[in-house]
């Protein structure tokens, strides 16, 4: 079990409760149907695309969240796959608080797939994954900060709490230089670790009161 930061989620193990719910669910059909039809032979059914998609975010989750508590130091206090309740952005995967505030990671596989930002004038900004946009997925991202945001100013501090997000691309093909898009990064496991070990104005005492309050309003999903 990873563990960084109080109440810290095992990593996908919501995506992996989800999948054995499914993939038992789909055992138990099909011995109904073979028992109706008198077979004998217990073969198993195929497992469909709808319950596949499971195991490769949660590898994919699980990886991310390895590399961080590995490269991550002591003053990061890690959460992974945190609720933000419903009607209120679904879930974070990987929730952060540093002295330099508080980070919220959207992590996404694309295995091989060029992650690009594209500008074009009088379009804006373009998150560009594999030759198709999806920069639908910045639009939620920064809708779940907007919502950390409120909940990091419940906590009473010396001074105002960022909300930083980030997106993290596992196994997808980024330039070496970061980019940006709506100002939030776009970047690789590691990316991420050195952005989350940089210095800022909160105290210990500060980062460990909002790691504190932010397990306690978000529980794991």
């Amino acid at each position: 079990m990873i563990e960084n930061g109080p109440s810290a989620a095992t990593p996908a193990a919501s995506l992996h409760r989800v999948s054995e719910q499914r993939r038992r669910a789909r055992e138990e059909r099909a011995q109904r149907r073979r028992a109706r039809r008198g077979d004998l032979l217990l073969v198993p059914e195929a497992e469909p695309a709808t319950t596949a998609v499971f195991r490769p975010g949660a590898d994919t989750e699980r990886a991310a969240a390895e590399t961080l508590t590995r490269r991550c130091g002591p003053d990061v206090r890690l959460m992974f796959r945190r609720s933000l309740g419903a009607g209120r952005e679904g879930v974070v995967d990987v929730l952060a608080v540093t002295p330099s505030g508080v980070h919220v990671v959207d992590v996404r596989q694309y295995t091989g797939s060029p992650v690009r930002v594209r500008r074009s004038t009088g379009l804006g900004e373009h998150l560009v994954v594999g030759g198709r946009d999806r920069s639908a997925l910045l639009t939620a991202l920064q809708r779940q900060a907007e919502a950390l945001r409120l909940v990091a100013a419940e906590v009473p501090t010396e001074t105002d709490v960022p909300v930083y997000p980030a997106f993290c691309f596992d196994v997808a093909d980024l330039p070496w230089a970061t980019q940006w898009i709506a100002g939030v990064p776009v970047l690789g496991p590691r990316g991420v670790a050195r952005r989350l070990n940089v210095g800022g104005p909160l105290t210990p005492e500060a980062v460990a009161l909002l790691a504190a309050h932010l397990a306690d309003r978000l529980p794991p999903a």
